[in-house]
């Protein structure tokens, strides 16, 4: 099985376990462990958008190691929140703390590679998409490790104006963090679509193709992929030339080896994009 297909069937199976939980204690409500059985649900529930987040990211991306390193975090910090659910009732206050922290900081180191590796996937040939998204992982970054921190009360030693600073600081770059998030994906929309319409990226909008009509059997040169008139008898027709794409959408045209330039995976020839024009 696929691990793409794998991972989703995950997802869908942690689900279905997640709805059981929640109903079980919802609708007994005096069943024993009744708060742990929720806060498990609720943990479920948001630890699966994660993994199907994180089968993005390893399906897609070519920076496996941190898609992988983010995954992995993020078990970890499952793990440590579920210790806390089911066992505080035994621990201490100071324990129960520790517990928290450490839960709260291999969540936030689990969610910062797996941000990045995520931002990885847009494709840009402009500086400006490039540029945005570094500056939203660098500010990702920052954000989290200044929560880290003031998770961790490493700031004690500081003057409480400093720490509030601190904290100020901490939200000034999670801002920007969040709407560079939004920002990559449409940056990475209005190229892909500027490349698809262009003519030295969409060939195939612009080849010409010799048209017989069927109807009144004049033949016209025409532009393929787009309607156009019959000079004869006026119908609306259209010839549909596909472009052989890589899965990252780059096209494939004149490609001096069997390699996709874009995202370095491995292209068959029959999918090279050769016109005859041009020999």
């Amino acid at each position: 099985m696929p691990s793409r297909t794998l991972w989703l069937w995950l997802f869908v199976g942690s689900l279905g376990v997640t709805a059981l939980l929640g109903m079980f204690a919802l609708l007994l409500p005096r069943v024993a462990f009744e708060e742990e059985l929720l806060g498990t649900s609720a943990l479920l529930t948001a630890y699966s958008l994660a993994g199907l987040m994180a089968s993005v990211a390893i399906a897609r991306s070519r920076f496996l190691a941190l898609a992988w390193a983010g995954a992995g975090l993020l078990a970890v910090s499952l793990a440590v929140w579920l210790l806390l659910v089911w066992g505080h009732g035994g621990m201490g206050w100071e324990a129960e703390e520790l517990v928290a922290k450490s839960g709260g900081a291999f969540t936030v180191l689990g969610v910062l590679p797996l941000h990045a590796s995520l931002l990885l996937l847009a494709r840009f040939e402009g500086s400006v998409g490039k540029g945005v998204r570094w500056l939203t992982i660098a500010a990702a970054c920052g954000a989290g490790l200044l929560l880290i921190t003031l998770m961790w009360e490493m700031w004690d030693w500081l003057h409480y104006t400093m720490q509030e600073w601190v904290a100020r600081f901490c939200g000034a770059l999670a801002l920007p963090a969040a709407l560079g998030t939004i920002a990559v994906p449409i940056i990475a929309r209005i190229e892909f679509v500027s490349r698809r319409e262009s003519p030295d990226h969409s060939l195939g909008r612009f080849v010409p193709v010799r048209f017989r009509c069927p109807r009144c059997q004049q033949e016209s040169d025409q532009a393929a992929n787009r309607r156009f008139l019959c000079p004869g008898c006026g119908l609306e027709a259209r010839v549909t030339v596909a472009e052989p794409r890589c899965v990252c959408g780059y096209l494939l045209h004149g490609l001096p080896e069997p390699v996709c330039p874009e995202c370095g995976r491995a292209v068959e020839e029959k999918n090279w994009w050769r016109p005859k024009a041009e020999g």
